[in-house]
């Protein structure tokens, strides 16, 4: 005979709870471990340990609660493939709903909560939406710890949804300086720390439930991970409202010109020159220099981002609001996508122009991006740096650059655009993939780590959020993140956006500095 002090429900478990042993004869629930901290429970009578198994049964739960333990076997396998340690295939729940304006949900059911996100353009797939109760912040060792934070939280690989894209699991971001913590000679930071960047390297959230719209088929649902949704999804269900979206309020940002750049215009141009003797003396082909404008504002984020999306709507728009940060971006560029049959891409964007004011000098703008020998030099030599990180994780003969130098239209600019694919090792997963490809090529320069060398002795101050990675992984295998360009941080009144452009040794370094401007004054404009 045998008595639980304590019976648990194995069904009615949260999504961030996994069971990590059973009793053997009446399958109860004997341990319990969170997913995304390191607490771990096991139900233990203290004579239990005078039992056949009892030495047993402390040491395995002593090894499970040590620092770093997480799950056996790689993170993500490609392409689908289960390992060793793969959580069991589990199809996630939904419910259709009437379709309703994206934009009037999010704000209704959203926008004042302390960690959500909104991954707004099409380039994601489907239109996605949430909220977290708590946010994972990576610092020492970011990427190791994202590692086991992710293995903890069990996601499984089938997860087949009527909708693209999003279908649960981690959203957030990456910082720069990430490259810092991954390299085997770790390239020193700028002397000019900014905004207190280095306290963190990113931010991730795992939402118990979520919102998908199917633009094309005009279809809503809403999705969660557990037998059941979470209580303010129930909510949000319970209260669908399919009315027209919300008017806008508020105040937008300043203009332009009353934006500080980090560098002012001399001392920018200065180091554009100082990164072409580099390239004369053979150090770098080609090198992305960047800096950041700032300005004090108490316009709304939300409302800002709602203006933004309208004026200059990006294939990879998203909206992230972090206790610390607001992220609102309009970044035109895929930085790595890895889809469900194993197939790695980048779409990497090098060559800008404006568009013009009357029809035929926007066709004369694009005609002459589309031709500009320095133009299709950056982007060819961004393409090969993509081909080369690709190599180190992909099978033998499976890299190719699928399409070069298409000029894409957006509301302010013309961009050059190219996609290269290959095919993931099956013995390979995420993290040798973002330690093969981070930074992006396109922010960094060729070869990479003596340009980001280069480049960390001109920058005046970290790049932050600026130029990294953000995005959601999905399912047990597939994952897409944006390059961060063209995207406002909002920390309260103090507003940023990182700028740049690709310097080389025929470049000019005062239409060097006009791009750069470009760039940052078609976000500040249409978020105004």
């Amino acid at each position: 005979m045998r008595y639980h002090s304590l019976v648990v429900d194995s069904e009615s478990l949260p999504g961030n709870i996994e069971i990590t042993a059973w009793s053997a004869d009446d399958e109860q629930v004997m341990a319990l471990a969170f997913r995304d901290r390191p607490w771990h429970g096991v139900q233990f009578h203290p004579e239990s340990v005078g039992t056949e198994y009892g030495k047993e049964l402390l040491a395995n739960f002593l090894e499970m609660a040590k620092p770093g333990h997480r799950p056996s076997g790689p993170l993500f396998p490609a392409g689908g493939k289960e390992k060793g340690g793969s959580p069991p295939a589990r199809k996630i729940p939904f419910r259709e709903l009437p379709w309703a304006d994206p934009e009037a949900v999010f704000v209704r059911n959203f926008g004042e909560a302390p960690a959500s996100f909104w991954l707004d353009g099409p380039g994601w797939g489907a239109t996605c939406m949430g909220r977290a109760e708590s946010v994972f912040n990576l610092r020492e060792n970011p990427l190791q710890s994202f590692q086991a934070w992710h293995g903890r939280l069990g996601l499984t690989a089938d997860r087949q949804t009527p909708w693209s894209g999003y279908r649960g699991g981690p959203v957030g971001q990456f910082d720069y300086e990430m490259h810092r913590h991954m390299l085997k000679d770790p390239i020193p930071s700028p002397s000019e720390g900014s905004r207190g960047q280095t306290e963190l390297l990113g931010r991730w959230m795992i939402p118990e439930g979520f919102l998908a719209f199917d633009r094309a088929g005009r279809r809503a649902f809403a999705a969660w991970e557990n037998q059941a949704p979470p209580m303010w999804l129930q909510k949000i269900m319970d209260a669908w409202n399919p009315s027209p979206p919300i008017p806008e309020t508020g105040a937008g940002l300043p203009p332009f010109s009353k934006w500080s750049p980090r560098l002012p215009r001399e001392k920018y141009i200065g180091r554009v020159r100082a990164l072409q003797k580099d390239i004369a003396a053979g150090e770098s082909y080609e090198a992305c220099l960047t800096h950041a404008f700032s300005a004090e504002s108490e316009a709304d984020p939300l409302s800002v981002y709602r203006r933004l999306r309208r004026k200059n709507p990006a294939p990879y728009a998203a909206y992230f609001a972090f206790p610390d940060v607001k992220i609102l971006s309009a970044s035109p560029e895929l930085f790595l996508e890895l889809l469900r049959d194993g197939i790695l891409r980048s779409r990497p964007i090098k060559g800008t122009r404006p568009r013009g004011r009357k029809p035929g000098e926007d066709a004369a703008l694009r005609e002459e991006l589309a031709n500009h020998p320095k133009e299709l030099a950056e982007n060819r030599m961004i393409v090969d740096l993509t081909r080369h990180d690709f190599s180190r994780v992909c099978a033998l003969g499976s890299v190719r650059a699928s399409s070069l130098f298409e000029i894409e239209e957006h509301p302010a600019v013309f961009q050059m655009v190219s996609e290269v694919q290959g095919r993931l090792d099956p013995e390979l997963d995420f993290p040798d993939v973002f330690r093969a490809c981070f930074p992006g090529g396109s922010m960094t320069g060729a070869p990479k780590e003596r340009t980001m060398e280069c480049l960390s002795a001109q920058e005046n101050g970290l790049r932050g959020i600026f130029s990294g990675a953000l995005g959601y992984f999905t399912g047990g295998d597939s994952f897409r993140l944006s390059m961060v360009i063209r995207t406002l941080e909002n920390r309260g009144g103090a507003w940023r956006i990182g700028c740049g452009g690709a310097v080389l040794a025929e470049s000019d370094p005062d239409a060097e500095w006009e791009e750069a401007c470009l760039k940052a004054r078609s976000v500040i404009d249409a978020g105004g």
